[in-house]
Parts: structure tokens; sequence; C-alpha cells
């Protein structure tokens, strides 16, 4: 099915549900994201941004809530056409004051012909709910009272209070309550629970087994496994030792633990997912710390500053003696990290960016160096702890699109065709420190990519003319690969935290939790079906189905989700298809490769994304991640050390990745943590890059420095109290005609010091010489607080020594001569004899 084919269904369908909901027609350009500072979803800058105040008005604060408990599909198999079906709520009173007359109503809309649709309907106004079925009166309720009630409704035609609902297919249903309304007095519809209820077809009769069977559509099933990880930031590396893990609280062992949720991910997944039709979306970052957790950790608030200890006497009367607590959690990471390698190595796994960080946001920081441990270190982490890389040369957008400005970054997820290469003990991520010591850390231009990169990114993101289906080119090499954006909009809306996507409409946001959890998965379930069924009646050759589960899954949405999927494979309403398949385009899926990038791109975030990263974190991370770039410079390497100067920083790199994450920054639930979360990471991390910019410094020879001659040498001592050498120049600032004739560099020995001599030109008329100096990386670069000398100069120097040696005469000459003169005066004693 071409591009062109599926907007125009998009509108059509679009065009048909807008009630209430203005039509998306297409974007022509990208919509410019960002914001200058963190805005809370709350904020009212923002905040029509995350809920849209048009869709379901009056619902957000009923006195009364509808809970869903059990449904068809979520505990019971999916209705066929005219069957009956059965529903068991809560009914609750969150107010302070008794609710009288309360009564439920299902009630459904219009047939959803697509997710999309499907997405709008549940935005609509009841109006449009309208088939009515048998209502139920609810007994009166006392504050915080809640009942549960069981409705069988009736879907036949031929009965009274019906849905009617006589063909296979996704329909919107509400439940309506209608009461009094405790605040105003009137008897209205208070709130309503909404769901897409899945009808399934009915059993083909037996002359339809001759009729030619129509090809399913393939179904891959794109399975995350991430959770935040609470490392203490301002870490640094540590060799031929691991550096001890601190973490600040026990939340992701309470995950590993068993009944976790990370626990529970990998038994739905052993359980439940289909074969050959799952891949594990795996964070490097978190497998890197569980397994650095399988070897024990410490729970505590700081971390001791990486510098050289302080001598006895300078530790008196410091308070920082706070050592932390064992974590308990080591037994549970071992399994569960065990458990993993398993599953990784017999089955599809592929990398997420580290920390599952933004990568618009990465690229924004224009740090070539954070770009690559976003997209390229993913691999090689697993490689090294699960004993396989993966699905390489494919990177997955955790905001579902990537913008122009991104594209050149992606082609650092090139890895060769042999990766990871024969040599089991080769670090596969040695490749970035090779090309930082080989460029010295500069900033370089883009790779030139030899092995084609996909990205994986929402279809509703790219609408540019560059392929065929869900592939299109966005350079020479970048290829984005598509997925149901309606689909996953609806699959990322689930669980406790629901999220907004970034590429969603804006009129189909509301508030997510209206809804219970339950009725979300329900909803989730049927947008899937629905998803393979519009694509099954699309064409004889139907295009796949990637059903792209949200970065915060929850076990049960995991559960319901994945056993829908197999059931659609068993009953042959798809057939499995592999990532690896999903990803691979037909030679005619794709036009003439792109050699260069267009001046209008045709791909981006069709509609504003409130949750972005705002401009003011990313400058923050930027800085602190070219501040890391230069402490790196002015490190040198030593061959008598196993510790090298990018292992040493590159904690602190992922420090900076993490504030960049996604998790968390999508859902109105958790916008605001996040945020606070990723302001405290790049606080610490700013006081430890601070600290080891301290910890190298010039240590002035006191106030004022005296020179016997013009030609004695000025010294000072530069000190570093880090534990690799470092290189560096010493730059000065002096007043007019002074000049300091220096060292090229200086190399200050690893936790140790060394004293420079140098020599000075300076003006001899001059009394007194104030001079600045600072130590600076090789190219100017400041690197350590300046420290403020005063020279005397030679001439200076004799004339007040002669001032003092003739006052010193005159005082001498006149206490003798005063002494001479009172011998002559003194008279003599009188003569007795």
């Amino acid at each position: 099915m071409s591009r062109s084919h599926r907007l125009r269904r998009a509108l059509a369908t679009a065009l048909a549900g807008a009630v209430s909901i203005p039509a998306f027609l297409g974007p022509t350009s990208a919509y410019t994201q960002g914001i200058a500072t963190p805005i809370s979803p709350t904020d009212e800058q923002t905040r029509e941004q995350w809920i849209n105040d048009q869709a379901r008005p009056g619902e957000e604060n009923s006195p009364v809530r509808v809970e869903l408990l059990s449904a068809p599909s979520l505990d019971s198999p999916a209705p066929r056409p005219l069957e009956p079906f059965t529903l068991r709520v809560r009914v609750t009173n969150t107010t302070h004051s008794p609710v009288e007359s309360v009564q439920l109503t299902p009630q459904r809309a219009g047939q959803a012909a697509s997710t999309s649709a499907a997405r709008s309907a549940l935005a609509q106004p009841l109006s449009t709910f309208g088939y009515y079925a048998e209502p139920v009166t609810v007994d009166s309720l006392d504050p915080g009272q809640s009942r549960e009630l069981t409705l069988t409704v009736n879907t036949d035609p031929a009965q009274s209070n019906t849905l009617t609902i006589s063909e296979p297919g996704a329909y919107p249903v509400a439940l309506s309550l209608l009461g009094m309304d405790t605040q105003s007095g009137e008897y209205r519809t208070l709130t309503s629970e909404r769901f897409i209820l899945p009808v399934a077809q009915a059993d083909k009769p037996a002359d339809s087994a001759d009729a030619p069977e129509k090809q399913p559509p393939g179904l891959s099933v794109l399975y995350p496994i991430t959770a935040p990880v609470d490392v203490v930031p301002g870490e640094t590396g540590r060799a031929p030792q691991e550096q001890p893990l601190i973490l600040s609280s026990e939340r992701l062992a309470g995950q590993l633990r068993e009944g976790g949720r990370l626990d529970a991910l990998l038994d739905v997944y052993s359980s439940t997912a289909p074969e050959n039709s799952t891949c594990i979306a795996l964070d490097p970052e978190l497998v890197s710390v569980v397994d650095r957790m399988s070897r024990g950790y410490t729970i505590s608030d700081t971390r001791p500053q990486p510098q050289r200890p302080q001598r006895l006497r300078d530790s008196w009367g410091s308070q920082s003696t706070n050592l932390g607590t064992p974590g308990e959690g080591s037994k549970d990471a071992q399994a569960w990290i065990d458990r993993l390698r398993e599953i990784a190595v017999h089955n599809c796994v592929v990398a997420l960016p580290w920390a599952s960080a933004d990568l618009n946001a990465v690229a924004a920081t224009n740090d070539p160096w954070l770009m690559r441990e976003a997209v390229q270190r993913g691999p090689a982490t697993l490689q090294q702890v699960l004993g396989t890389s993966g699905l390489t040369n494919t990177v997955i957008s955790p905001r579902g699109y990537v913008q122009p400005a991104t594209t050149p970054g992606l082609h650092w997820a090139d890895q060769p065709a042999d990766f990871p290469g024969e040599d089991p003990g080769e670090d596969p991520g040695e490749s970035i420190e090779q090309d930082w010591e080989a460029s010295a850390g500069t900033t370089q231009p883009s790779k030139a990519t030899t092995e084609p990169i996909s990205v994986l990114v929402a279809d509703n993101t790219v609408w540019s003319d560059t392929g065929t289906d869900r592939f299109s080119r966005l350079d020479g090499h970048v290829t984005a690969v598509g997925y149901d954006s309606s689909l996953a909009a609806t699959l990322a809306a689930t669980g406790t935290s629901p999220s907004i996507s970034g590429y969603s409409n804006p009129a189909t946001r509301y508030g997510y939790r209206q809804d219970s959890a339950a009725a979300r998965t329900v909803t989730a379930n049927a947008a899937l079906l629905l998803a393979l069924a519009d694509q099954a009646a699309a064409s004889p050759d139907p295009q796949p189905v990637l059903a792209s589960l949200p970065l915060d899954l929850d076990p049960t949405v995991a559960r319901n989700v994945l056993d829908t999927a197999r059931s659609a494979i068993e009953r042959n309403d798809a057939r499995a298809l592999s990532l690896t398949d999903y990803l691979a385009p037909a030679p005619d899926q794709l036009n003439d490769p792109v050699t260069s990038t267009p001046s209008n791109p045709g791909y981006g975030a069709p509609f504003r994304d409130p949750s972005v990263i705002s401009d003011a974190e990313i400058l923050r991370a930027g800085q602190q991640g070219r501040y890391t770039n230069d402490l790196t410079r002015i490190l040198s390497n030593d061959p008598a050390l196993a510790l090298t100067r990018y292992d040493f920083t590159l904690p602190l790199r992922r420090d900076q990745l993490r504030a960049l994450t996604t998790l968390g920054r999508q859902s109105v639930a958790t916008a605001d943590s996040a945020i606070s979360r990723s302001d405290a990471i790049l606080s610490a991390n700013g006081r430890t890059l601070q600290n080891l910019r301290d910890a190298i410094q010039l240590l002035p020879p006191g106030n004022v420095y005296t020179r016997t001659s013009a030609s004695s040498p000025l010294l000072i001592v530069a000190e570093n109290r880090l534990p690799l050498p470092v290189k560096a120049s010493i730059q000065y600032d002096a007043a007019e005609g002074g000049q300091l004739n220096l060292p090229e560099s200086v190399l200050i020995p690893a936790s140790g010091s060394i004293t420079v001599p140098m020599t000075a030109d300076l003006p001899a008329h001059s009394g007194l010489t104030n001079l600045t100096l600072w130590l600076a990386t090789p190219d100017g670069t400041a690197i350590s607080s300046p420290v403020d000398i005063t020279v005397r100069t030679r001439a200076t120097a004799v004339v007040a020594l002669t001032a003092l040696a003739l006052l010193a005469i005159v005082l001498v000459v006149g206490l003798v001569g005063k002494k001479l003169v009172g011998r002559r005066k003194r008279p003599r004693p009188p003569n007795t004899s």
C-alpha cells in the first residue's frame, strides 16, 4: 500500500469522525519543537498540549468514578456478533457527601474503521455513542464507598435495550454514569468509562473451506525492558578494579526481586511471547547496572569525591563519614541477569539508546561523543554482559520520531558486518576510545557510513516521497522504518502511568487515567486486532504490523497484548514476522538512495510535543559535555596504569545521557519527578566536574615573590590530585611589557605535583608586578582556577636594600657619637686624699 493511499485513508477517517476533533491533513514540514525551560504539565502555558480540554469535558473531576474490573479480552474471549458479553465494574464515591440515584448505562458508537478512528472515538462527546443497552441503577453511595456490579450486555438487535453488534470488528463502548452533581445540584452525566470492544469473527461456514485464503499480515512485537537507574551522579572510572556501585535507593532492586516489574516482564516474555515474532528492546544502561549490582553495591545519597585522599590533619573536623549501607538485591540481580542472558542468546534482542536517551536532545548538545555513547555503546554492552550484541545497525527512537538535525548522528550506530569480531576478550566498545585518541577529542564530521542504518519511528512522522510503504530514505545511509502511529499511541496510553505520544494528534490527548487501567488494556488488545484487520483488508499483499510497546511497559499489559498477538497468529489472522524481516525492504520499496540531505526534509515531529527536554537542560548537558571533553584532553594515558583518560571520564558522560532520558517525561503523572531527577543529575554532575577541575591547580609561592636578579627564575608548583597524569600548558596575564618564558607544556604526575621554573621579563621601572596564571588544555582552554602572584623586580630590591643600609649606618653613627660626647662631659669624682 502506497504512502499516498495511507494518507487518503487517514484523512477520510479523520473527517468521518470530526465531531469535535479537528482533522489532521498531513504535515508539509516538521513542527518546530523546543521549550526554553522545564514546564510542568499542570502549568497553564502547556496544559492544553498535554490534555485537550474539549475532549470529555467535566469528566476529569467527577465525584463518582467507574472502574472496569473484568471484560472480554481481559479474562474471557472476545464476544462474537449477536452474543451477549459480561462486564464487571466498580463504582466509587470519591467525595465527602452521599451520592443518590446513580444510573450506569452501556453505550456504543459506530464501528471503528481504523486505529486512528478508534482513538478519535474515545475522545468524542457521549452523544456520538448512539446505541444504548439496559441501564443499571446503583444504590446510594456513602462518602468513599464502592459497589461492584455485574452487567450482561445484549448485542442482538432482536432484543430490546441492545448495543446491536452484528459484525466483527472494534466498537467504542462507554459506560456512562448519570447522577446528581453535588456541587451544581444538576442531574447530569457525571463520568464515563470508555474502551474499544473487540468482537471476534463468527466461525466460518463449512462451504468456505474451498475459498482461496488471503495472506494474513505479518506481525512483529517490540518488547522494551528498561527502567530508571538511580546511580548516584558523579562517578568516575577506575581500573583495574571496578568502581564500587553506589545507588541512591533500592527501587531498582524492588523491580528485580520475585514479583517485581522487571522480573515479571521476563516471566511474561518466557511464557507468552509469540515465537519468532517478539524482539526485546534492552536499555544497555539497565543491563550494565544490574550486572554491576550482582557483584555488590552500596546505598547512599552521596559519593566520595574522586580525588587523592586528604591528609589526616586536613580531615579533622570533616563530616564526610557516611559510607552508606550494603545493598540487599545482589542475588536478585544475579538471578535476573542470568535469566536475561539465557533468553538473549537464543532470541531476538536489540539495544535501545543508552539510558533511553532522547536522541533529538542528545543531537542538540552538538557533542558527537555523547551521541556516539548513546547509539554505539549499546551493542557493545550487550555483547560484554549477555554474550550477544543483538540486532545491530538499528536505532530505536524513544520519542517515536527524529528531527532532521539528529540524522547525521545516527551514522554512529554503524557496526561492521563481522561485529563483534572473533576475539572474545576484545572490548567491542573500544572503537569510541580509539577514535577519541586519534582525534584528541575534537569534534568530528559525520563518519562515512558503510553499513545501512535503520531507525524505527512512527509512520506519521515521515511524509517525504523517498520510499514506499513503511520505508523512507532520510539520507544516503539512514532509512526510516515506520510503524502504526495510532496503534503505538494507544499502547503507550496503558499502565499506571499512561504516556502522551509526541507524534499523536493533540485532539486525542485527554486525561487517559479517566479510564481505568483495565479499560485501557482492553483498548490496546482491540487496537492490535484492528490494525491487523485493517492491513488484511487493504490489499492482497498486506503490509506487516509492528506493535511497539511503551518503554514503561506494565507486565499486565504485556501479558494481555502478547496473548492477543499469539492468538491472532494461531487463528491465522496474522503470521509471525521477525523484527529483522520487518526492517528489511524489498528492492521495490525504496527509491534511489538519497545522496544528500534535502533543504526541506520531509520528516520530524508532526505535532507539538509538550514532553520534549527543554533548551535549558540541553544547554546544561552540552556545556557539561564540553567540560568533560576538556578535562579528558588535559589528562594523559600512562602505560603503567590500567586506567585510561577516556574511561576515567566515561561515567560523567553517562550522567549527562541519563539526564536526557525520555523515561517518565511523557506521562502527566511522572513528568514533574522526571524533570526534578534530571535537574539533580546535572547539578551533581556539574559539582563533580568542578571538583575535578579544582583538583588540578597551581600553588603560588606566597603573596609576594622577590627575585635577587632579573635572571632568577620564578618557581610555581603545579598540583594534580587525580589518578592520571595531567599534560597542561601554563597561561598567564601580565601588565603591559611583562612577559613570562614558560615551558610549552608540563606533565604533572598522577596524584602528585611538580615544581615549574620560569623566567620573567618585567618592566624595569615597575616596583611590583602582578601576574595571573592558570592551567589550560593544549588548545588553550582554561582548566584550573587562576592564581595571582606579585613579583618584586630587581631594581626595587636594590634600592630598598641600599636605603635600609644607609639608614642603618646613620643610626649606628648617631648612637656612637652620642656615647662619646657623653663621656667627655661627665665630671670627675672629687679627690678625697
